[in-house]
């Protein structure tokens, strides 16, 4: 399979199958894709969170929909739907936290936050390639308070997303795409 094909085939997957990622497959994927990014040493600010164990999972899980329940539209949701929310959540095998250092300097800040975001994009691909799905969340649930406190972040470091991931069980039609000429304008003459 071609990069063009890889890329252009890979989706993100809300529907895993009930089997355990190991570990060190993990690891090694994030290993490869740290060693492709093109400025390795800005990933030195950027770390991991992983959720795979029953127990950590049932911790993130009831962080994440004890947060959401409190909010206005969950106060509205049935218990029945929250039972199903928490299943759900839980029959993912895997979460990736991903977390970056705050920096004081905007531009620097900007380039570490590009870089892990390449490492991520680089992982899916890498993931998709040995039958891995992974889904990046980055929902504004996620980014209060409470969730932030819950994972324990340092003072000078901020959640970039959660990427959940399992072996696909379902692969979804593609979306459509808006054309990139159609994002493209010029830029003005002097």
């Amino acid at each position: 399979m071609s990069v063009k094909q890889l890329i252009e085939s890979r989706r993100s997957i809300r529907k895993v199958k009930d089997e355990q990622v190991e570990d060190a497959l993990v690891y090694e994927l994030l290993q490869q894709a740290a060693g492709l990014c093109p400025h390795p040493e800005r990933l030195k600010s950027t770390r991991f969170l992983l959720a795979t164990e029953y127990e950590a999972r049932a911790r993130l899980t009831r962080s994440l929909t004890n947060i959401f329940a409190s909010s206005k539209l969950g106060k509205w949701l049935p218990d029945k739907l929250w039972e199903t929310v928490n299943k759900r959540f839980m029959e993912i095998p895997g979460h990736l936290i991903v977390i970056t250092k705050s920096d004081a300097n905007p531009q620097k800040q900007d380039e570490n936050i590009a870089e892990a975001c390449y490492m991520m994009q680089t992982l899916q691909l890498l993931a998709w390639e040995r039958g891995i799905g992974m889904l990046w969340d980055s929902e504004d649930m996620l980014y209060v308070p409470q969730f932030l406190e819950a994972l324990s972040l340092a003072p000078d470091e901020q959640m970039l997303g959660i990427i959940h991931y399992g072996y696909i069980a379902k692969i979804p039609r593609p979306r459509k795409r808006t054309e990139a000429a159609k994002r493209l304008t010029t830029y003005p003459s002097l």
